[in-house]
C-alpha cells in the first residue's frame, strides 16, 4: 500500500506520522518539515496528491473532537503545539 509506504519513510526520518483512512497527519512545526513529507512521498515510489493543513470534519466538529491532545487547534497552536497537516499518497 502506498500510504502504509510513505509513514514508514516518513518515521524512518524521526517523524510522527499517522494513517487516517487515505490520508496521512503528520505534526508540522517548521518549514523542514515539509521538505522531509517530500522526500519520504519521493522515496516511497509514490506520487503526492495533496499536502495542506489538517481541517477538521463537520462529525469532527459536531462531535467535539480535537486536533491535538483533546485541545482545539487554537488552543493547541496558542500552546505552541505543531499544526498537523495532511498528506494524500497518489494511488
Amino acid at each position: 500500500d502506498h500510504a502504509d509506504a510513505v509513514v514508514a519513510q516518513l518515521r524512518a526520518r524521526g517523524l510522527t506520522a499517522e494513517l487516517d483512512a487515505n490520508r496521512i497527519v503528520v505534526p508540522v512545526d517548521g518549514d523542514h518539515v515539509l521538505d522531509l513529507v517530500r522526500d519520504a512521498v519521493a522515496a516511497s515510489g509514490t506520487g503526492l496528491r495533496k499536502l495542506h493543513p489538517r481541517r477538521l470534519t463537520l462529525e469532527e466538529v459536531f462531535l467535539g473532537v480535537a486536533l491535538t491532545d483533546s485541545m482545539s487547534s487554537a488552543a493547541a497552536s496558542a500552546l505552541g503545539a505543531a499544526d498537523p497537516a495532511e498528506v494524500v499518497p497518489h494511488g
